[in-house]
């Protein structure tokens, strides 16, 4: 059969993974074991938001759903048993004393003046999030794995930047204590599991994307892949920082990648809101790939999520280069109906609800998208604007009332003189009349309202941006699944083949019953699978409200991990 007969994604989606199940090997029925790693937390107390605990809570829940009786669950976590007070969390719904509220605005050290801090709440935890531990699972669980088992990693961290500007990729997961793991640590030590080992890595702290570069050894895309099974899904490419963390109590304002990834996965959201119509293919079953699709159509984040089979096709794909006389190259302003072919299910799921949500129209849908994108950082550069004009009168209405205050009550000028906490409690009502009754108070209090208010607009910008970035990300992921045939060996063609059937994996104790598997490790595909399906295009599945985030201290931006 030749690549060329037929479209590559009706191709892919079942011909190709069939064959790979029948040929790569003798198919052996053999006992399954799904093993489990997350791996947690901030990197100190600071940088410990309440919703990283609530995250592991919550995928210990579809974990007991999905599994009957008990699995093996290895959670590292933060500080580990330390009893020290290691999490941040705040109640929206509980405000500060005016006092605290009045003077934090007028000597601008609101930020984090509302947090308070306890220990964590994680039981039966296996340790601290720490180099240390990670290597102590790696030798001591990781490496008794055998081909019959399957691995996953969750983590719910914080991310950093590749150091490396000539790798990009390269980038951290940050441990507790502020220890680091680079990808290229990550991937090699995931080398030290058996080979035939499968491993699923579902991570969401900034930067993630650089994490799907574990499939090369090293870390490093310039090296030849080895015969290693690592796929993986990720809320954001690796050079942008990710939706999430935030001190907020309130999981109903949790909306980040693993909120939808899992609410897909299980059929209720973390605050037991029901989730239906996921299942792109109509087979039944929810597979990881769908469930990332799912969050790349209705997440309203920041972010822009991929997956290990989007970065392997911008390895070995183009859309250019020498190619045969009568190649039909695509590229990502090819027609939508022309690159739509390429499309397996679940990608024309997320392209079609994307599509909606923007309202794109006509036959080139990157031109459509450029001129949004166009309009949106318009948009962008004027909401910046505006938002610094009003910063700067609030900072000079600010400078006379705070001028004031210290004119009576010098000692508030330094926080921690001596005199401070007797001011607040003997002289409370005094020092509020103060701000209050001062002629500028009344309007300085309307341009903090409008700058806050801006702020929001800036962050629904982002995220609009964000959903443009994800259509053309992608529109070119389409243009290089149909250019693949042209650049890459059979060799490597089946070998995407079976990232995107991994990908295809489900969650649950079907699954990790029995695995009928080859010598390649490829998924289980049923025999209703076996037969191509007409393509299924869901209703429009719910769509989940924006946060309303909190920016710590030490976080980049207010909706960033």
């Amino acid at each position: 059969m030749q690549f060329s007969d037929l479209s590559f994604g009706r191709f892919l989606s079942t011909s190709l993974i069939l064959l790979l199940l029948t040929s790569g090997g003798i198919v052996t029925t053999v006992e399954a074991k799904d093993c489990f790693l997350t791996i947690g937390g901030g990197y100190s107390p600071t940088g410990n938001q309440i919703s990283l605990e609530r995250n592991v809570e919550y995928f210990q829940r579809v974990l007991a759903e999905a599994y009957e009786g008990d699995v093996q669950h290895d959670i590292l976590f933060s500080d580990g048993s330390d009893p020290q007070r290691d999490l941040q969390y705040y109640n929206s719904q509980q405000p500060l004393p005016r006092i605290y509220e009045l003077l934090g605005q007028v000597f601008e050290t609101e930020s984090g003046q509302d947090y308070r801090y306890r220990n964590h709440q994680i039981g039966n935890l296996r340790g601290p999030s720490s180099v240390a531990e990670w290597d102590r699972w790696v030798n001591e669980v990781g490496a008794k794995m055998t081909a019959d088992d399957r691995l996953f990693i969750y983590a719910t961290a914080h991310g950093g930047k590749s150091s490396d500007k000539k790798r990009s990729g390269n980038t951290y997961l940050y441990l507790w204590n502020k220890e680091k793991i680079s990808v290229e640590q990550f991937a090699n030590s995931l080398r030290k599991l058996p080979e035939n080992v499968p491993v699923v890595l579902v991570m969401v702290q900034c930067y993630s994307g650089g994490f799907a570069n574990s499939m090369f050894p090293n870390g490093d895309p310039a090296q030849p892949l080895d015969n290693r099974d690592i796929v993986g899904f990720f809320a954001t490419i690796e050079t942008q920082p990710a939706a999430g963390c935030t001190a907020d109590i309130h999981e109903e304002n949790y909306h980040e990648y693993s909120s939808s990834f899992w609410a897909a996965i299980s059929g209720s959201t973390r605050t037991q809101e029901e989730v239906s119509n996921c299942d792109c293919n109509g087979d039944g079953q929810m597979s990881f790939s769908e469930a990332h699709s799912y969050t790349v159509a209705t997440s309203t984040t920041i972010d822009i999520p991929i997956s290990t089979s989007d970065v392997f096709l911008r390895t070995y794909s183009k859309t250019s280069g020498e190619v045969a006389e009568d190649a039909n190259l695509l590229t990502e302003s090819s027609s939508i109906e022309e690159l739509r072919q390429s499309a397996r299910p679940n990608q024309a799921f997320a392209l079609t609800e994307l599509g909606k949500h923007l309202e794109l129209t006509g036959d080139d849908w990157q031109a459509a998208v450029a001129e949004k994108k166009k309009l949106l950082e318009a948009t962008k550069k004027s909401l910046d604007s505006e938002a610094y004009s009003l910063k700067r009168q609030w900072t000079s209405k600010k400078s006379v009332i705070r001028k004031e205050l210290l004119t009576k009550w010098p000692e508030l000028n330094n926080r921690w003189h001596p005199l401070v906490p007797q001011i607040i409690a003997e002289q409370q009502a005094e020092v509020i009349e103060a701000i209050e009754s001062h002629p500028e108070f009344a309007d300085w209090q309307k341009l903090h309202s409008q700058h806050e208010e801006f702020s929001v607009k800036k962050l629904d910008n982002r995220k609009d941006l964000a959903k443009c970035e994800r259509v053309l990300y992608l529109l070119k992921t389409l243009a290089l699944t149909s250019n693949l045939r042209h650049f890459a060996s059979d060799e490597l063609q089946q070998r995407y083949a079976k990232i995107v059937a991994l990908e295809a994996m489900s969650l649950g104790s079907e699954g990790s019953k029995q695995h009928e598997m080859t010598t390649i490790t490829a998924r289980k595909v049923s025999a209703a699978e076996s037969i191509e399906k007409k393509e299924v295009t869901p209703e429009k599945t719910k769509a989940v409200p924006p946060p309303k985030p909190k920016q710590t201290d030490e976080q980049p931006a207010a909706d960033d991990r």
